[in-house]
């Protein structure tokens, strides 16, 4: 299950939450090594991968610290972009950061960006 505060921008997924608050240490107290992977690594950038839910999550960390979630359904697994966009309440920006549909037309996919604000 996958839900959002729109008051914080705190994502909840299963027993799992983000916020602009996370910390790369977060992911080693609450995920097993082999439920997370390293996906990038260049400088002050990390991204995290990790698979739940018949979706896909990327988290992006600068100098350790959430910048923005990337959201994707894994394909023929019944979720859908705008499924995930209408359990977050629509594209919309708050205080905290925004939701949007980020459409890479280089690789041909379509997820959902939480941003946060800094």
């Amino acid at each position: 299950m996958i839900t959002i505060d729109i008051k914080t921008g705190e994502l909840k997924v299963n027993q799992l939450r983000f916020s602009s608050k996370t910390e790369i240490s977060y992911l080693s107290e609450m995920l097993l090594s082999s439920d997370i992977e390293l996906w990038f690594s260049h400088d002050i950038w990390r991204q995290y991968r990790f698979f739940n839910d018949r979706m896909i999550f990327i988290l992006h960390f600068k100098n350790n610290l959430l910048q923005f979630i990337q959201i994707s359904p894994i394909e023929n697994e019944g979720a859908t972009v705008l499924n995930i966009i209408e359990k977050l309440g629509g594209e919309q920006e708050y205080f905290w950061g925004k939701i949007e549909i980020f459409d890479d037309i280089k690789s041909r996919s379509i997820s959902v960006l939480i941003k946060y604000f800094k």
